[in-house]
């Protein structure tokens, strides 16, 4: 199964606030099964995602705020067919609860190394830093850095390799951008990024 996801950046009109819309369309084999719209107002943000597969039919949302680069609160509701469950983060205790169980832990973003299956744009800046540290060791091909997996509530080893990069278009207009190869969780995806650091595409083979 190949999913791709386009994205078009919207800019909202500016204003003391200027606040950013990132709608997504999710597609298999160029007909359309879902939609992510990430919005970020400051440091405050809000991710809603939906999938229809028919038989499997999914919904995420994700709020919350960042500081200086890092997640300081969250809550993430996804509706799957294996049940409901939430993740929340408040003054440093992560609780996730789901399948009838629920597990509390301090826990405390210091890295700024976020990722998501049903929210990618939480990859952005993890993938900007890897790009980062691959181009000042040109002998490292791939890194492994651990990332926060926002709708799991938990840590995972994401392994990202820097891919050429190409041309695609966007509103019209050619744009360059960075892709990079990624794994987590035994789950592979092909990331792109613009050059603001949105991610503008993201391609997964397998699902």
């Amino acid at each position: 199964m190949r999913v791709c996801l386009c994205l078009l950046l919207l800019l909202a009109p500016a204003s003391l606030f200027a606040q950013t819309k990132i709608p997504m369309k999710i597609t298999i084999g160029g007909s359309s099964v879902g939609e992510n719209l990430y919005t970020r107002d400051g440091d405050q943000f809000t991710s809603n995602s939906t999938l229809d597969l028919g038989s499997i039919k999914l919904a995420s949302k994700a709020t919350g705020h960042f500081k200086a680069g890092k997640l300081v609160d969250l809550l993430v509701e996804s509706h799957t067919p294996s049940g409901d469950s939430t993740v929340a983060l408040a003054k440093g205790k992560l609780t996730v609860t789901g399948r009838g169980k629920t597990a509390t832990a301090d826990w405390t973003d210091t890295t700024g190394a976020l990722g998501s299956n049903l929210h990618p744009q939480f990859f952005s800046t993890t993938l900007e830093n890897a790009e980062k540290e691959i181009q000042a060791n040109p002998a490292v091909k791939t890194l492994t850095i651990p990332v926060f997996l926002i709708e799991a509530g938990a840590m995972l080893p994401l392994k990202l390799t820097l891919l050429q990069p190409k041309n695609v278009e966007m509103a019209g207009k050619k744009v360059m951008v960075r892709r990079f190869a990624a794994e987590v969780a035994g789950i592979l995806l092909e990331l792109d990024l613009d050059p603001e650091g949105n991610v503008i595409a993201e391609d997964v083979p397998s699902q």
